[in-house]
């Protein structure tokens, strides 16, 4: 029983063609799915849900706020993006919190804790994005810090575009 060959073709040619073809395949097949790994970030639990809207930072540059309303463990949440931070509002991003930097216009935005009043005090925090349609939805994750433990606890949000044009300055 002989061996076929391609015609015109050496046997280390053909090698060239077929190894890496077969090993593409086994890195696609055994490639973890882009979409499981969204998945794994999503949450178990409740999803609150949320709004987010345009604004004006306190300098008269153009934001975009996330509110968030109370819940049991936690209370409501003020989260407001400028610059860097709004174009960081894309699936698999974070955005981390200082609360020194509350108002500082080099920062990605600004953190508030807000009690039953209404009052919102500036605080660390982060802001994990799972999801994001520009002018529709926005999904993730907000982890607000515990006292002086270092922990967080996460609320997990859908917030719905309530935004229209507005002019700052």
């Amino acid at each position: 029983m002989s061996k076929k060959k391609c015609p015109g073709w050496s046997r280390p040619v053909q090698g060239l063609f077929i190894r890496p073809a077969l090993t593409i395949l086994i890195a696609l097949l055994t490639a973890p799915s882009p979409a499981l790994a969204a998945d794994a970030k999503k949450p178990s639990g409740d999803v609150v849900m949320a709004d987010f809207k345009n604004g004006c930072a306190p300098w008269d540059g153009s934001t975009i706020e996330i509110d968030i309303p109370k819940q049991v463990q936690t209370p409501a949440l003020h989260i407001t993006l400028w610059g860097d931070g709004v174009d960081d509002l894309a699936p698999g991003k974070s955005v981390a919190f200082s609360e020194k930097d509350d108002l500082n216009s080099k920062s990605k935005g600004s953190f508030r804790q807000c009690d039953d009043t209404g009052l919102c005090k500036a605080t660390d925090g982060q802001l994990d994005i799972t999801d994001f349609r520009s002018e529709d939805t926005l999904e993730g994750q907000a982890l607000v810090p515990q006292g002086r433990t270092g922990q967080s606890i996460g609320v997990w949000f859908r917030a719905s575009w309530h935004g229209k044009k507005i002019f700052c300055g």
